[in-house]
């Protein structure tokens, strides 16, 4: 990775794509240039280390360089906290609904500087019509989950003081989300915050991540991640 895929870059891209990689002991989620396959920045997810839920965000030549974190808030489920480099909080993310990717469902961001941010997913789906009555949600959510996470999801996020930004999951099992920054303010930190708790609400696994979680199911540090987790 070159000096134009360091820091610098990182700070300014607008537009991007978040990708996962799951490995036994993590999943790690990648922050990709457009029409490029070289990570510009990276959260590695210790999925063994639950009682201490801090994930620091790397960036610059050889992803060496950590520039902020992302951490789980234990006061609210559903809200990661975004911290700089100075270990100094600027921004959260929450939704109000552990199934996050019903139409219905809100989303806040916080970002110092910047005020309150309000998105959610617009537009239709099958799968987000079979949830939207709690009759029918009762009935075939499981159905409508599976059927709105491989469907194409599109989000807007906007704020009384800026345009905030836009997420775009193309159809299919793959969780990964294209990013649309549209206020130059918005730290990209806080981003991965956005997308680490989208990516948890897409129930439906990729044949990977299937795989991925039995391995993990059977491995020695799954019982402590267990007794860790939240």
């Amino acid at each position: 990775m070159g000096g134009s895929m360091g820091i610098g870059m990182f700070e300014e891209i607008s537009e991007f794509t978040m990708v996962p990689e799951y490995q036994v002991g993590a999943t790690v989620f990648d922050l990709l240039a457009a029409n490029s396959a070289r990570p510009i920045a990276r959260v590695r997810r210790d999925e063994n280390a639950w009682a201490d839920p801090i994930w620091p965000v790397l960036a610059g030549p050889g992803l060496d360089t950590q520039v902020g974190m992302v951490v789980h808030s234990k006061r609210r489920f559903g809200k990661l906290v975004a911290y700089n480099a100075a270990r100094e909080p600027f921004g959260s993310v929450s939704v109000d609904s552990i199934k996050r990717h019903s139409i219905g469902d809100t989303w806040q961001v916080e970002h110092v500087g910047i005020g309150n941010m309000t998105g959610g997913q617009v537009g239709s789906s099958v799968g987000a019509g079979l949830r939207k009555s709690s009759l029918v949600d009762f009935v075939a959510g499981d159905i409508g989950q599976a059927v709105n996470d491989v469907s194409r999801m599109r989000m807007e996020f906007r704020g009384a003081d800026g345009p905030g930004f836009d997420v775009l999951k193309p159809a299919g099992l793959a969780k990964r989300a294209q990013v649309t920054v549209r206020d130059p303010r918005i730290d990209r930190i806080l981003l991965f915050a956005f997308y680490i708790l989208f990516h948890d609400g897409l129930a439906t696994e990729t044949p990977k991540e299937y795989i991925v979680d039995s391995v993990r199911a059977f491995s020695p540090s799954n019982w402590a991640r267990k007794k860790q987790r939240p």
